[in-house]
């Protein structure tokens, strides 16, 4: 019942663990943007660089997965699979990061039809997409191209 809170103060990110129970917070990290909770002990993280490492007693260790500028989007981890979404002038990517396989999958649609901003079911299996064109939501099989 805790969580995780990370802000930018003077120019530097740094994420800092909440203890519910008591009140208390505690300095983690610094200089992530990002910072995931993973396995026990063991969090996933996003450089200032925009590079995803794996942060496990004090090391780091670099993963083969990067955000993109100009605009990156949502990221979600769901069990080991590594979620986010990003968006240039002309297209959306939604991609995904096999951590235990170190492989990424990316899908690419045309940005006038759907936002960087998604959500995953807790298993993984399924993209909830909300379409600019229209006011309804959209839920698609990972593995499948998004139209």
């Amino acid at each position: 019942q805790d969580i995780l809170l990370t802000s930018k103060t003077h120019g530097e990110y740094q994420t800092f663990l909440f203890y519910f129970s008591t009140g208390q917070s505690q300095a983690l990290f610094r200089g992530y943007s990002l910072v995931i909770p993973y396995l026990t002990g063991q969090y996933i993280a996003v450089r200032e660089d925009l590079s995803f490492v794996m942060l496990h007693n004090g090391v780091e260790t670099a993963l083969n997965a990067r955000l993109n500028p100009p605009f990156p989007g949502s990221v979600h981890l769901r069990q080991h699979q590594l979620f986010w979404g990003e968006t240039d002038l002309k297209t959306t990517s939604i991609c995904r990061y096999q951590l235990q396989q170190q492989q990424q999958q990316c899908w690419q649609q045309d940005r006038r039809q759907l936002m960087q901003r998604f959500d995953v079911s807790p298993d993984g299996e399924h993209w909830l997409l909300r379409h600019m064109a229209s006011i309804d939501t959209k839920i698609h099989p990972v593995s499948t191209n998004i139209k």
